[in-house]
């Protein structure tokens, strides 16, 4: 009865911190297990492609990763976290896959550390000093 209890509690606890995915018309969650180890989930059509948000998780369970996905291309806002799971570590906006909008680096604590803005994957100004995240 205790470990029905623990289960409860814990898939309680994980939907209180990480609402399920809410896929557009004609698509549904999909989970697998990426190369590095980790774990994700995201919207998909009937034929596989990718289509809504997308969660990414590194192998000890915390959230790496967090966007949108129009087939295999970033469309809008992208995080990705610290080692944590919970500080951003750097966000930006993606159009057709290429950096397009402000992108922004936080050190663990919260401290921005600099912005960049960028127009169809060009870096119109700002330098952080670091190649966006993949």
């Amino acid at each position: 009865m205790r470990a029905g209890f623990a289960l409860v509690s814990l898939l309680a606890c994980r939907s209180a911190v990480e609402p399920a995915l809410v896929c557009p018309e004609k698509a549904a969650v999909v989970a697998t297990t990426p190369v590095a180890g980790g774990r994700a989930e995201w919207c998909a059509r009937k034929d596989g492609s990718r289509n809504g948000p997308a969660r990414e998780y590194r192998p000890d369970g915390t959230l790496y990763k967090t966007g949108n996905y129009l087939g295999v291309r970033k469309e809008g806002l992208f995080t990705w976290y610290h080692p944590d799971g919970k500080a951003p570590m750097e966000q930006g906006t993606y159009l057709k896959n290429k950096l397009d909008g402000e992108r922004i680096r936080w050190d663990a604590a919260g401290v921005e550390l600099g912005r960049e803005v960028w127009k169809a994957g060009d870096r119109m100004s700002g330098d952080l000093g670091v190649s966006p995240p993949q």
